[in-house]
C-alpha cells in the first residue's frame, strides 16, 4: 500500500524510540533494503498466515480498555488500516496494567520458527506516545517477553525493528535468545494513565534468503491413506451413512459470532451438492473466545465410539479462511480437541488427514493419543472476528479392512 505521506525512519529518539539496533557493517544496510514478506497491509480481515489482529486489555479493574478496527479509509493511505485506541491504566503496587495488540503466528495459537525473521517493518501515525513492539515465545513464562520500544509520531512514519535487537527486560527469567518459538507479534502502549491512539499499516517480515517462510508451507504432495473407505457423506441427499445429521453450532457469549449450513448446489459440475457452512467469527473479549462449528456425531447419540479401525479422513474442500478439522473425544474436557489445520481452497480440493497428524492445541489439557472415545467430527473456522466459508463433500474415512466398520449398520 502506498502512502501520501511516506514519513522518515525512525533511527534513535530518547528514551523510548530507539527501535532500531545501529547498522551492522556487514548486513545493516542490506537488511534495510531487502524486499520485506507482505503479513498485513490491512485491505481484509485477515494477514497473509490467515490470523486476525486482536486487541485485549487487564481486567484488574485499573482503567484499561482496547480496542480495534480495521478502517477502510484512513488520511494519507491509499486503503484500509488498523486501528488501535484505548486506556492503560495505572498499575498499583504488585497490580500491573497492560493493553495489547496481538497476531498469532498460528491458528491455533501453536509456536512457530521465527529463526529465518531478520527483521520486522510497519507503518504507523499515532499520538506520539511511547510503544513495544514484542514477540511472546513458548519458553517465556513469566511475561517476560523479548521486545524494543518505539513511538508513534503523528505523521505516517515506517519503522524497522531488527529481531536481534529485541530483549527481555530485568526481572525476567532469561531464556536463550533464539526464535524458534514464537507464538505472536504484539504491540502494546507504555504510557500508564494515559489514553492511546495508534494506526497500523505495511506490516513486513524480512526473511534471510537461505531460511524458509515461516507462514508458507513446503509444498508437500497430499498423505496417501491405504485402506478401505467409506464414504460418511456425499450430500446428494440419501443422509449420512451413520445416520447422523449435520448443524452448525456456535458460542452464545455475545461476541458477535453467527454460523449457518446448508447442503445446496455448489453450482459446480462435480460437486454439485455439497455441505455449505458460512457465518462470521466474533471478536475475543477478555477470557471470551467465539467459536463456531459444522459437526456430526460418530454415533447419532453421541455414545463414544472406537475409531481404532480408521487411518484417516479424506474429504472434498473449497472455500476461504483458515480452518480445523476436528475428532472430538470424551477424554478431553476443556475443548483442546484432536485437529489438522487447512485453508480453505479457493477451487476444489480433496484435504488428506492421517489421524495421527490430529494434534492438540498447546494450551490444552494433554491427553493420551487414540481414538476409542471419539465423539464427533467437526470443521471449524479459526479467524476471529473474520467472516468464513467453507465447502464440503465426499466425506470418507478409511478403514483397515481387516477391522470392523466404525459405524454400525442402518
Amino acid at each position: 500500500m502506498r502512502h501520501a505521506n511516506t514519513g522518515l525512519l525512525i533511527l534513535g529518539l530518547l528514551p523510548f524510540a530507539a527501535c532500531i539496533t545501529a547498522a551492522r557493517p556487514d548486513d545493516g544496510a542490506s537488511i534495510r533494503r531487502a524486499k520485506g514478506y507482505p503479513l498485513d497491509d490491512f485491505e481484509g480481515t485477515t494477514a497473509s498466515n490467515g490470523v486476525g489482529w486482536w486487541a485485549s486489555a487487564d481486567s484488574n479493574n485499573l482503567g484499561s480498555i482496547a480496542s480495534f478496527a480495521i478502517e477502510p479509509s484512513v488520511a494519507g493511505t491509499t486503503g484500509g488500516a488498523g486501528h488501535l485506541s484505548g486506556h492503560l491504566g495505572r498499575s498499583e503496587g504488585k497490580t500491573y496494567s497492560w493493553a495489547s495488540l496481538g497476531l498469532a503466528t498460528k491458528p491455533d495459537s501453536s509456536a512457530t520458527d521465527f529463526t529465518g525473521v531478520r527483521l520486522v517493518r510497519f507503518r504507523v501515525k499515532g499520538d506520539g506516545g511511547h510503544y513495544r513492539l514484542a514477540m511472546p515465545r513458548e519458553s517465556v513464562k513469566d511475561y517476560g517477553n523479548f521486545s524494543a520500544p518505539f513511538t508513534a509520531p503523528k505523521v505516517w512514519t515506517e519503522i524497522e525493528i531488527r529481531v536481534d535487537s529485541l530483549a527481555q527486560p530485568g526481572w525476567a527469567q532469561a531464556v536463550p535468545r533464539v526464535f524458534n518459538d514464537v507464538k505472536s507479534i504484539e504491540i502494546a502502549p507504555l504510557d500508564e494513565g494515559k489514553d492511546f491512539d495508534l494506526y497500523l499499516d505495511d506490516v513486513q517480515l524480512v526473511l534471510t534468503p537461505t531460511k524458509p517462510n515461516p507462514f508458507e508451507a513446503p509444498d508437500e504432495p497430499p498423505a496417501k491413506l491405504d485402506g478401505k473407505a467409506i464414504v460418511l457423506d456425499d450430500f446428494e441427499g440419501k443422509g449420512a451413512v451413520n445416520g447422523g445429521v449435520w448443524g452448525a453450532e456456535m458460542d452464545t457469549n455475545n461476541l458477535g459470532t453467527v454460523a449457518s449450513y446448508r447442503a445446496e448446489d455448489s453450482e459446480d459440475a462435480t460437486h454439485k451438492i455439497a455441505g455449505h457452512l458460512s457465518g462470521k467469527l466474533g471478536k475475543n473479549i477478555d477470557k471470551l473466545w467465539p467459536w463456531a462449528s459444522l459437526a456430526i456425531n460418530i454415533e447419532p447419540n453421541a455414545t463414544p465410539t472406537d475409531l481404532s479401525a480408521v487411518k484417516g479422513i479424506r474429504f472434498w474442500a473449497k472455500g476461504s479462511g483458515v480452518y480445523r478439522a476436528v475428532i472430538t473425544r470424551k477424554a478431553v474436557t476443556d475443548y483442546g480437541n484432536f485437529g489438522y489445520t487447512f485453508g480453505g481452497p479457493k477451487e476444489w480440493k480433496q484435504i488428506v488427514v492421517p489421524l495421527e497428524k490430529m494434534k492438540q492445541a498447546t494450551w490444552a489439557q494433554k491427553v493420551p493419543d487414540g481414538f476409542s472415545d471419539a465423539i464427533s467430527l467437526e470443521f471449524q473456522p479459526t479467524t476471529a472476528a473474520a467472516p468464513f466459508e467453507l465447502w464440503i463433500d465426499d466425506v470418507e474415512f478409511v478403514v483397515d479392512p481387516s477391522k470392523p466398520s466404525p459405524f454400525k449398520a442402518r
